[in-house]
């Protein structure tokens, strides 16, 4: 069963793939076409063709406009180019935080499933190991996780909530998403009795590009997955 925590990355990796090729190829699209509009633009107005004899007088008369509508257009370009690269690379970024946290997703969903075959086969220590492994695998490094909370509860008859326990696994003193409060207002009554575990992981995301001084802090991931332990 311990193999089991191993096999996740491969799914991981083919369901990132597409992100990353979506967050590369799709800017490249729109920034040739940008160019090709650009390239377009210079070569129809900064050097326009011979004009005809009859339509010498015309051109002659239009210098002047068309020089001042050149100068605007450098103008509006130089004004929107950089908006356009940082919507660009916020794209990006976007596709990528995507990414990490379907990372983040698969390996709670992992850790819930063998966390719920009891403390006997997989314990709170083994939980964090397999934690790092499979962020590992996918370049993360570990120094980023802020912390990997595990919650255990007991489900009554779906009218109470019962040996509620939280481990932070490296003491950073942050709350489970799922309170012992969540728990009780979701249960209805009639519900079997059951015992469940939460996997949760916080994740520091480093950003792609350095946007440091507008993202002074690096944006925190929250990824957690519930489970029911087999009766």
């Amino acid at each position: 069963m311990r193999d089991k925590a191993v096999e996740v990355k491969k799914t991981r990796k083919e369901k990132g793939q597409s992100l990353v090729e979506f967050a590369l190829v799709i800017p490249l699209l729109l920034l040739m076409v940008g160019i090709f509009k650009f390239g377009y633009f210079f070569i129809t107005t900064m050097r326009p063709g011979r004009s005809p004899a009859w339509k010498v007088g015309e051109t002659m008369k239009n210098r002047r406009f068309l020089k001042s509508e050149k100068a605007q257009s450098m103008v509006e370009l130089a004004y929107t180019l950089p908006i356009i690269i940082l919507i660009l690379l916020g794209m990006i970024e976007i596709v990528f935080f995507a990414r990490a946290y379907l990372i983040l997703l698969d390996t709670t969903v992992v850790g819930a499933r063998l966390g719920s075959q009891g403390e006997a086969y997989y314990n709170d220590d083994e939980l964090l190991t397999m934690t790092y492994q499979s962020l590992a695998a996918e370049g993360y490094d570990s120094s980023d996780v802020i912390d990997v909370i595990i919650t255990r509860a007991e489900l009554v008859n779906g009218t109470d909530v019962q040996n509620y326990r939280v481990v932070n696994m490296l003491s950073s003193g942050q709350s489970s998403h799922i309170t012992a409060e969540k728990l009780q207002s979701r249960l209805e009554s009639g519900d079997p009795s059951i015992d469940i575990i939460v996997v949760e992981i916080l994740f520091h995301h480093r950003l792609l590009f350095n946007l440091e001084n507008i993202l002074p802090d690096p944006p925190v991931i929250r990824a957690f997955t519930i489970n029911a332990l087999p009766g």
